[in-house]
């Protein structure tokens, strides 16, 4: 359990940007429904975020640092202040759990995705929130996967949603329109995490089983796949674009992703 939110850590701090030497706090979140928020110099806890009723499943960071947002399995999406931890808004579009939430490059939206609790339910009962943060009911909803949908990141441009769900596979969504552009497969199981790189060209998805897939977004080419000791519950591109990272509890890998080389990997030994 320490090694799953080890992970959660680590990749808020590179995905979020704030690796740089003005970083001075990480967000997680975790099964008992709090969203805590640390001091990187010493590790402290400095406030502990109440209010969710059930385990928090995602955790994000402004781009401007000062709000942060958390997805649970309580059915909603929580918007604090980081400043003095007073939770602004309480998000309740989705009826069961919110598997993941992110904000928009612009810190005006949110993109959310939530799982029915039954999965013979409707293709309906899945789907993807992109809401105003000012105004909660301005609101799409995106429909079209046939079971949770597990992870959600809209481009760097913020004109495109990106979906992965447990159905195997990924859709990528025009948000003005609201339609489904493409629909990528090459998974066999459950994706459970994906991310677009930098510049908004390129896509990792990474499944509940052995593989990562590199691919072009644009039409969704697969340029490569990776293979790892146990699924890819996160995948991360590296600030530049060029390296992959990617891992699940006791387990990570850091790929080139010019030519497929592990630069290395890690396994936690400790009991």
């Amino acid at each position: 359990m320490k090694m799953g939110i080890l992970i959660s850590i680590m990749l808020l701090l590179l995905s979020s940007g704030i690796q740089s030497e003005e970083a001075k706090y990480f967000v997680t979140g975790s099964s008992t429904g709090f969203v805590r928020c640390y001091r990187i110099s010493d590790g402290a806890c400095i406030r502990t975020l109440a209010g969710h009723s059930s385990s928090v499943w995602s955790v994000d960071v402004s781009s401007c640092g000062e709000y942060i947002l958390s997805g649970s399995s309580d059915g909603t999406v929580r918007y604090w202040r980081f400043s003095d931890g007073k939770c602004l808004l309480v998000y309740k579009g989705h009826k069961y759990n919110v598997m993941s939430s992110v904000f928009s490059p612009d810190d005006r939206f949110v993109a959310s995705s939530g799982e029915s609790d039954n999965p013979k339910m409707d293709a309906s009962k899945h789907s993807v929130k992109y809401w105003e943060i000012a105004n909660p009911s301005n609101e799409k909803t995106f429909e079209g996967h046939t079971d949770m949908i597990i992870s959600v990141k809209i481009s760097p441009d913020g004109k495109y949603i990106v979906s992965g769900s447990g159905d195997m596979t990924i859709r990528y969504w025009d948000i003005e329109t609201g339609n489904c552009l493409k629909t990528f497969q090459g998974h066999d199981s459950p994706i459970m995490s994906i991310a677009i790189s930098p510049d908004g060209k390129y896509l990792l998805s990474g499944d509940h089983s052995k593989t990562m897939i590199y691919r072009r977004l644009e039409d969704g080419v697969i340029l490569r796949k990776f293979e790892g000791a146990s699924g890819f519950n996160e995948v991360l591109f590296s600030p530049d674009g060029n390296y992959a990272l990617g891992g699940q509890f006791d387990f990570f890998y850091y790929w080139r992703l010019a030519d497929g080389v592990k630069i290395f990997e890690f396994k936690d030994d400790c009991s």
